[in-house]
């Protein structure tokens, strides 16, 4: 259950500080044996993603730990709901809002 992202397509034109890599972290689910080998993946709510991925288009990484905002979508007292950077929109979530927090809420917003 290796922890990978897989590679962005990038236009010819694209700006060479992009990132390379999906800032979502997906997990194989199989190796399939074929030639050459390919692997599926699933994202975070345990759904395959469609399609087999080379082993040069994905990445091993670390599961963080820490994750971004994309933004903030409702405030409620000292309840935020967020969209996490790299995810879809059905890993939103509600989070309670401390000084780190909102330290760092100010910094990106």
């Amino acid at each position: 259950n290796d922890k990978v992202r897989i590679s962005k397509y990038k236009h010819i034109f694209s700006k060479g500080d992009t990132p390379n890599w999906t800032t979502e972290i997906l997990t194989v689910s199989k190796v399939l044996q074929t030639n050459p080998v390919t692997y599926q993946l699933k994202d975070g709510s345990d759904n395959t993603i469609l399609g087999g991925f080379y082993e040069q288009e994905i990445k091993l990484t670390d599961f963080p730990d820490t994750f971004l905002v994309e933004h903030i979508i409702k405030k409620v007292g000292n309840k935020i709901f967020v969209k996490w950077l790299g995810f879809d929109s059905s890993q939103n979530s509600w989070i309670t809002s401390s000084e780190n927090v909102i330290l760092l809420l100010k910094l990106i917003c």
